[in-house]
């Protein structure tokens, strides 16, 4: 799928500072070039920005925005929306990438951290997908990116 097709684009990316997300975010800004606007959250998107000419390029450019955000947190999406719009004018794109992964037994994890980890990988894509749905519904190009990763499956029980 390309998302870049046609139209000017602004792509809200979560989880972009490592992996999946960071690797996402370079190739829609190598790609996207001025028909591209990045609005990029995860825990610490700073050095990402700082250490890649791509990225960097594209906030000097303005055609990047980002901040801190907590997909679990409601206010964190408030403001990550309200950053984007102010920055963009709307959303186009959510990229869902935010996500953590816990292996090991499951007999011998702790609650706490499951619960971190349905609160991550569920919780904060609905929260997302329900925060951007009006939003979405408002651009010819809306769409809703939700990505997951074959480790999820790593936590086994029985041992």
């Amino acid at each position: 799928m390309n998302i870049l097709k046609k139209h000017s684009k602004t792509i809200m990316i979560t989880g972009a500072s490592q992996g999946i997300g960071l690797a996402t975010a370079k190739l829609l800004a190598k790609q996207g070039g001025k028909s591209c606007n990045l609005a990029l959250f995860s825990n610490n998107m700073t050095d990402a920005i700082v250490e890649d000419k791509v990225l960097s390029k594209a906030h000097k450019a303005g055609r990047l925005t980002y901040g801190t955000m907590d997909v679990t947190s409601t206010d964190d999406w408030d403001n990550a929306i309200e950053q984007t719009v102010s920055a963009f004018g709307g959303v186009d794109v959510l990229i869902n990438n935010a996500g953590i992964l816990m292996a090991g037994n499951l007999a011998d994890s702790k609650l706490e951290q499951q619960f971190a980890t349905i609160d991550v990988n569920c919780k904060g894509v609905l929260t997302g997908c329900q925060k951007l749905a009006k939003y979405l519904k408002q651009s010819p190009q809306g769409k809703i990116i939700n990505l997951s990763s074959a480790s999820a499956k790593s936590l086994s029980y029985p041992p």
